[in-house]
């Protein structure tokens, strides 16, 4: 099934980063954009803390095989979402890439056209060790 769809929200997003036995809580409220290109859903927004950074997720049309896309001064970070996968993956830094490691543990998502939420629970590591657990918690409003 082939739709078009392109229009502004209201984004809530909830973000928890625990690392080094720290948890940091964010919260941003944004206005973003939900555009839909053949089967694939594509969630953008931009970040902004001391500079906006663009963030581009993409949900294709079996909710599975996330991507998360954010580019910031210096870094390129693509994430890929599976549930219960591990998808190795590479953190593009301004001193070279570094070789990572993506274990979804929880990944929803819900769509009704005029307000949606996405939650992803997820593990980032090197061959050997956690870098960190980190919890997404997305909705949005037309």
């Amino acid at each position: 099934m082939h739709r078009s769809r392109n229009q502004q929200v209201r984004i809530s997003l909830k973000t928890q980063i625990e690392q080094n036995n720290e948890v940091n809580d964010f919260n941003f409220d944004v206005i973003g954009s939900i555009v839909q290109i053949e089967d694939s859903l594509y969630i953008r927004y931009n970040e902004n803390n001391d500079v906006t950074v663009p963030v581009t997720i993409k949900i294709p049309g079996n909710d599975q095989d996330v991507q998360l896309t954010r580019k910031a001064a210096g870094t390129h970070t693509k994430l890929f979402f599976n549930k219960n996968k591990v998808i190795p993956t590479k953190y593009e830094t301004p001193y070279g890439k570094i070789d990572i490691r993506v274990f979804t543990s929880k990944l929803e998502f819900t769509d009704k056209k005029e307000y949606g939420n996405l939650s992803i629970d997820y593990i980032i590591s090197d061959h050997q060790d956690i870098l960190g657990r980190y919890k997404i918690r997305l909705q949005f409003t037309a």
